[in-house]
């Protein structure tokens, strides 16, 4: 683990809440039936434009196929016209408001791209889909725009390509009009490859979404290098976000000459690495204190005196806190009584 340099600016704000939640969920889904808790980590449509909403993917048979949701909670269910409805073959179906058990299904196991459509009524179409993104003579996904980037996030978080796929971005990424689909969205299906950023820049903007956010949600031992990540996240009434990623698991995560200067509004636990990562991935968070002890004899500075007073309580002496630095002062923060100063200080 080489250069790391972590920025985090944090503001106390509240935004409004984004539109409409729409969801599958099914036995023709990647993850198949998941319950009230679970349903939105991965399952959400995304938001293509007003009333529009679009979800990529693989289906498959399944012996009782897919419905639709609506709502964080409440869970409303919305069924096909009449039962059994073969959606991909039928091309557009109505959506029906309702609770009947009557579902979709598909014809043949493959990718598709669902597309809802609000009005009167609304609408279901499916097709078969074919990445357009391609891969170089290494297999790498070439990442260039921002329709590029949502491709590679919707197919990995859904199986439309396996989750430890390998990208490289191109060129700078204004992903802003992107606000909900992250990679690697759920426990499940962790994306698990290597993403290099190139010297590249991508900006976030991601909005009321769910626990673990990121520009990576939930990740298994992955490689991220040469990438700046810059932008926003508004966390909303979730919890647990990560300028980087929202979550890591396995031992052998690299996180490599990255720069991220992401705002995160709203009241959550955060970290410019991964959501409370010394929390709920202990494992990572005391290996990544023990590489960078062993990896450096330099001088390092943190913005967060919570990681400085750990690193110092682990027998790491050369660290010290930025904000000092950047004011200019000699104060000297309780860095090794940081955790009990916040317990005593933490806002409601």
């Amino acid at each position: 683990m080489k250069k790391l340099l972590f920025t985090l600016l944090l503001a106390a704000a509240v935004l409004p809440g984004w539109a409409a939640d729409w969801f599958i969920n099914g036995d023709a889904t990647p993850i198949n039936w998941t319950d009230n808790e679970n349903k939105h980590r991965i399952t959400a449509f995304i938001q293509q434009g007003e009333g529009t909403y679009v979800w990529i993917g693989k289906l498959v048979k399944g012996s009782e196929g897919f419905k639709i949701g609506q709502g964080f909670t409440g869970w409303g269910d919305y069924h096909p016209t009449s039962a059994g409805v073969l959606i991909n073959e039928v091309g557009t179906d109505n959506i029906v408001n309702g609770g009947s058990d009557t579902k979709w299904k598909v014809s043949a196991d493959g990718v598709y791209k669902l597309t809802i459509t609000e009005g009167n009524p609304n609408t279901l179409k499916c097709e078969a889909y074919t990445p357009s993104i391609t891969q170089d003579s290494d297999g790498y996904y070439q990442i260039g725009t921002a329709a590029d980037l949502f491709e590679f996030a919707e197919l990995v978080s859904h199986q439309g390509i396996p989750a430890d796929a390998n990208a490289k971005l191109t060129a700078d990424i204004d992903y802003t009009a992107y606000p909900r689909s992250t990679i690697g969205r759920h426990t499940d299906i962790e994306w698990a490859g290597t993403f290099d950023g190139q010297g590249h820049k991508i900006k976030i903007a991601l909005h009321d979404w769910m626990q673990r956010t990121g520009l990576f949600s939930y990740c298994y031992r992955p490689t991220i290098k040469n990438l700046w990540v810059d932008g926003t996240i508004n966390m909303g009434n979730h919890n647990c976000a990560g300028g980087l990623g929202g979550r890591c698991d396995g031992d052998g995560t690299r996180i490599d000459g990255v720069l991220v200067t992401v705002t995160i509004n709203d009241s959550t636990q955060c970290c410019g690495l991964g959501g409370s990562a010394i929390k709920y991935e202990k494992e990572i968070a005391d290996g990544f204190v023990k590489k960078l002890g062993e990896s450096t004899d330099s001088k390092l500075y943190t913005y967060c005196a919570s990681c400085t007073g750990r690193f110092r309580r682990c027998g790491i002496d050369s660290i010290d806190h930025v904000l000092p630095l950047i004011m200019g002062t000699d104060e000297q923060p309780d860095i090794m009584k940081s955790y009990i100063n916040r317990v005593f200080t933490k806002f409601k």
